[in-house]
């Protein structure tokens, strides 16, 4: 079995620009479809993600990951947060825009591969993309299974008085702690999440859902907190499956840069595992 990775550029929200790579092993038939969300300060490249897209092509799967169009990269650059205007930006209802472009273009008679797929679309997504990952699920009834990994539960959870500085500022500070860069976040990401909350509530996405969930989660998580999974698992306790991993953090034992077919830590092999067990259960 040989899997192979292919590159393309599709047009995300306000017309930018992002990137999409699809691992697959072009001999293979009905490959269900996995479309990979990555989170906050992540891209598509980070850390072990192509390790990862190339262990579930082999696994029979066709595998999708994306730039969003605000993630403060660049299609000259994809692992530089060159546009800080860009990130500035962003809202989670761009995100979801972006999401939906390529759902739309993998299920499209553009798709190059669209004699290899079953049509069959899987969503994973890390951190705050699980959130994402969960309410596009929640939305699109073309989505047949989702996976959270340590997913955020819920948007908004901005303390009062970070709430009032953000407005009479206009733009709130974070830190790269890989780069060391400051990246500005406009206050426009708090008003999309004000004006469409029902829209941007993973909550009420998953209480109305009718698909398999999964949300896998490591009890060191240190950016997202532990509860965040049975919050998750407490909205559709019928439908979600919670895994917890002993000793996890919020990335399960890798980091970025990462040496491409390294092993590995214990962590990440059960968090496959797990995911992999879950999309191949009928």
């Amino acid at each position: 079995m040989t899997t192979e990775q292919y590159t393309y550029q599709l047009t995300g929200s306000d017309n930018r620009p992002m990137l999409l790579d699809v691992t697959l092993d072009p001999s293979v038939q009905q490959q269900p479809v996995i479309i990979f969300i990555h989170g906050f300060k992540g891209f598509k490249d980070w850390g072990s993600f192509n390790d990862y897209a190339a262990y579930f092509a082999a696994q029979g799967f066709c595998f999708v990951k994306f730039n969003f169009s605000h993630n403060g990269t660049t299609p000259e650059a994809p692992l530089e947060f060159g546009a800080p205007e860009a990130f500035a930006a962003n809202t989670f209802s761009k995100e979801m825009y972006d999401t939906q472009q390529v759902i739309d273009f993998v299920l499209s008679d553009d798709f190059a591969w669209k004699n290899n797929i079953s049509r069959e679309v899987y969503l994973i997504g890390h951190s705050r993309g699980g959130g994402i990952a969960l309410l596009t699920a929640g939305q699109d009834n073309r989505i047949s299974k989702v996976v959270g990994w340590a997913s955020v539960s819920r948007y908004g959870n901005w303390k009062e008085s970070t709430i009032e500085r953000w407005r009479e500022e206009g733009v709130m500070w974070v830190e790269n702690t890989r780069t060391k860069q400051r990246l500005p976040m406009n206050f426009s990401l708090y008003e999309d999440w004000h004006n469409n909350a029902d829209k941007l509530d993973v909550q009420h996405a998953v209480q109305h859902m009718h698909i398999p969930v999964l949300v896998v989660q490591g009890t060191e998580d240190e950016a997202i907190p532990a509860g965040s999974a049975t919050n998750i698992k407490n909205y559709h306790a019928r439908l979600v499956t919670q895994h917890m991993i002993g000793g996890a953090n919020h990335v399960f034992g890798v980091k970025h840069p990462w040496d491409e077919g390294q092993n590995w830590p214990p962590h990440a092999q059960e968090l496959l595992n797990v995911t992999t067990e879950f999309l191949k259960n009928r």
